[in-house]
């Protein structure tokens, strides 16, 4: 298998950074058991000396990448995917590679019966992830061509079934070698923002912040790890500084005032400071730049997500006269989709008579209701 493209982002430098600093606080004796997944295809693997790009002083010298990977991140357990035929070009050198490195699995799969045979491999993949490991590192560096496609299910899976596990996809990139030194490239960030971003789904279509705050806080960190080491080392493409963690407290702030139906605390400044709304917007425009250059993926669902607060927004500190109506009628509206969403439909609660008298609506969040 081939990866195309030589090098990485400044976003990829920060989740690499990110993952190495979560892997050295798992070290110790009572550290989570990782479980390392790999696969063997029947290629004629060739040495060379694999490395972290986290750690690119250290490296291992070998033909197999789930051998470097097993040593460099210590993982405790390593379960090999294999075909009859990469068995038997492979199995034994392997074996023989991680003996004492590791507790080693073999898993026998046959890929001779067309989309069903997939159809059993990720299974197989699923109950391996699952069987309560710390951490998952998913090595997609040897066999077929299609590995990356059941990799991405099986991180999607596992995001939305386990999303306090820590999953990594990582990828020998033979092919960007230096003379004999072979980078270990972190795919992880991907899955990350796949993840977040049917998390901002969930939060749109249900008001549940709690999983997408999580998702930006993890996604804030790595950032604000890159930002800061750019500023140490004078790159003008740092900026100013990604919000996305003070983002990621305001959100859970305006789920608890969705809950709590406080209108003046969503639509009103507090004191010196903007309304909760107000304050969203500013995060998600301070970040806006830096996402759009380094995170694409996140802008138009992120954007879409600033249009719909912002009709929450107030430039007043009073909700009277057509300013107030027009937010209080949206705030109104902003309950009846998510009295929708969750199977609601009956009066909003005390506190919002004033906007369904003004707005006609009759739905609100069922949990909601008095």
């Amino acid at each position: 298998m081939t990866h195309q493209g030589g090098g990485t982002d400044f976003a990829d430098a920060a989740f690499r950074t990110s993952r190495a600093d979560e892997h050295a606080s798992a070290q110790g004796a009572e550290r989570a058991r990782t479980l390392l997944i790999s696969f063997l295809g029947t290629g004629n693997y060739q040495s060379t000396r694999y490395y972290l790009e986290s750690d690119p002083e250290r490296g291992i010298e070998t033909c197999y990448c789930a051998h470097a990977i097993a040593q460099l991140r210590s993982c405790s357990t390593v379960a090999v995917l294999v075909t009859p035929a990469a068995e038997q070009a492979h199995w034994r050198r392997l074996e023989e590679r991680l003996s004492g490195l590791a507790e080693l699995r073999k898993v026998p799969i046959d890929l001779d019966g067309g989309p069903r045979a997939f159809d059993r491999l990720l299974q197989k993949m699923v109950e391996l992830a699952v069987d309560k490991p710390g951490e998952v590192i998913i090595d997609i560096t040897h066999s077929f061509r299609a590995l990356p496609f059941f990799a991405g299910a099986l991180v999607a899976y596992l995001h939305a079934r386990r999303p306090e596990l820590p999953v990594s996809v990582l990828y020998g990139a033979y092919e960007a070698r230096d003379e004999h030194r072979t980078p270990i490239w972190d795919l992880s960030r991907f899955g990350e923002v796949s993840a977040l971003i049917a998390a901002l789904e969930v939060f749109q279509r249900t008001g549940d912040a709690e999983e997408l705050a999580q998702r930006i806080e993890g996604v804030g960190r790595a950032l604000a790890k890159w930002w800061a080491a750019s500023r140490d080392e004078s790159d003008e493409r740092a900026g100013a500084r990604p919000l996305l963690d003070r983002l990621a407290r305001k959100l859970r702030e305006f789920d608890l005032a969705l809950d709590a139906v406080r209108v003046g605390g969503l639509l009103l400044p507090e004191g010196s400071r903007g309304s909760l709304v107000r304050q969203i917007i500013e995060d998600l425009d301070a970040s806006s730049g830096w996402i759009a250059r380094e995170l694409p993926l996140l802008e138009a669902p992120l954007a879409e997500l600033r249009d719909r607060i912002a009709k929450l927004s107030l430039d007043q500190d009073h909700l009277g006269g057509e300013s107030g109506r027009k937010a209080l009628a949206a705030l109104a509206n902003l309950y009846l989709r998510l009295g929708e969403a969750r199977g609601g439909c009956g009066r909003p609660p005390r506190g919002m008579d004033l906007a369904v008298r003004r707005t006609g609506c009759r739905a609100a969040r069922p949990e909601l209701r008095r």
